[in-house]
């Protein structure tokens, strides 16, 4: 047992001690000054540091062009310095260089025509002038002419086309009760030629009595579009005929050659009533053309001397 407190004893004792000396080493014992010795000689200081990094610029641009092309020439070098309004390359302009001078012509041109109207027309524009407007006019009375001419043809050849050829096989044509003198197998088709020749007959005397006024002076537009109505009212007329003799066949009252001359005659009818349509289009088309190119040389005048209007 007393063995056992002696050892106890002794171990406090080595703890309290070197726990002592820990705390006067930390807290208590000053610190000794510590001397660094350098070796001095003659000569110049210098600080160098040295560290690792990247250059970054300040501002950073995007060049941009207005429009896109190629590069024709580039006025400095990578990492040069430039200040505000340099140069710095140029894009191949070719192209527009060619626009500016055709618009520049353009505008010599437009520049030209407004002094000579602000100087006024010469004599020689006048009678350049007044011969194409005096041409245009000939030209306008010459359609004029030439549609009336195909109105009064277009009746012609559906006149001939219906009281010629068709009435052939037709019996009492002109009166209220038309009759083929051939039988049709098809009723409705009998009946519809029956009937329309009654309603040709009215078609063409109206016709006749309308083309008896007309002159250059009247209302072409108007006379053409009746004469177009009726073109057409006649023409389905004669289709339906040709529906009838297509099958028609000799009996002991119609020969083979009757039959044949009756079927060209309605061929012959439709064909000049076609040609009378075409005819009357094309007249149009150039009655068209003619108060068009008036009406240019008219305008013509005006501007080159609006004090010609006067004169008229």
């Amino acid at each position: 047992m007393k063995k056992t407190s002696y050892y106890l004893i002794l171990i406090i004792a080595v703890g309290s001690a070197i726990v002592s000396f820990w705390v006067y080493q930390k807290y208590f014992r000053a610190e000794e000054t510590q001397l660094l010795f350098f070796k001095v000689e003659r000569g110049s200081i210098q600080e160098t540091v040295k560290v690792r990094g990247e250059v970054a610029a300040q501002k950073d641009f995007d060049l941009e062009f207005p429009f896109s092309g190629t590069v024709e020439r580039i006025f400095v070098t990578e990492g040069q310095a430039v200040i505000k309004d340099t140069p710095l390359m140029k894009l191949e302009t070719t192209d527009f260089e060619i626009d500016a001078r055709r618009l520049k012509a353009v505008l010599a041109q437009k520049k030209s025509n407004l002094d000579k109207l602000t100087a006024g027309a010469t004599a020689e524009d006048i009678r350049v002038n007044e011969a194409k407007v005096a041409s245009a006019k000939t030209a306008l009375e010459d359609a004029k002419r030439n549609i009336v001419d195909k109105l009064r043809d277009a009746y012609t050849k559906s006149d001939d086309a219906v009281r010629n050829k068709a009435d052939q096989f037709i019996s009492n044509p002109r009166g209220a009760n038309p009759q083929l003198n051939f039988a049709v197998a098809d009723s409705q088709l009998k009946s519809a030629i029956e009937s329309g020749r009654v309603s040709i007959e009215q078609v063409l005397a109206a016709w006749k009595t309308s083309l008896d006024a007309l002159n250059t002076a009247s209302d072409i537009d108007l006379y053409t579009a009746s004469a177009k109505k009726n073109l057409s009212e006649t023409a389905s007329f004669l289709n339906s005929v040709t529906l009838a003799l297509n099958p028609l066949s000799p009996s002991s009252t119609i020969t083979q050659t009757t039959i044949d001359t009756w079927r060209s005659d309605i061929s012959t009818a439709r064909t000049n009533v076609n040609t009378a349509i075409t005819n009357l289009s094309t007249a149009e088309e150039k009655l068209s053309t003619a108060k068009s190119s008036l009406q240019v040389a008219e305008d013509e005048r005006s501007e080159i001397s609006p004090s010609l209007s006067r004169w008229m």
